[in-house]
């Protein structure tokens, strides 16, 4: 099976369990979607972003760490 037809099927599960859950229970859209965004960002926060402070020793009298983001693609 290629990724087309993988994604497809992914597509079409995520479909189904939706109409499931705003059938079956008393959930509106606007439940589901918030629900949804959420889960997309768990999954691209999922070693995508990572993120690392680092002392500077150089200048021990000042308090500055300096932040390094990783963007992983």
């Amino acid at each position: 099976m290629d990724i087309d037809e993988q994604t497809e099927l992914f597509i079409v599960d995520i479909t189904n369990l939706v109409n499931r859950y705003l059938e079956e229970f008393d959930l509106n859209q606007s439940t589901v979607i918030g629900a949804l965004e959420k889960v997309k960002l768990e999954v691209l926060s999922i070693e995508a972003v990572e993120f690392k402070a680092e002392e500077n020793d150089e200048d021990d009298d000042e308090d500055d760490d300096e932040l390094t983001f990783n963007f992983e693609g």
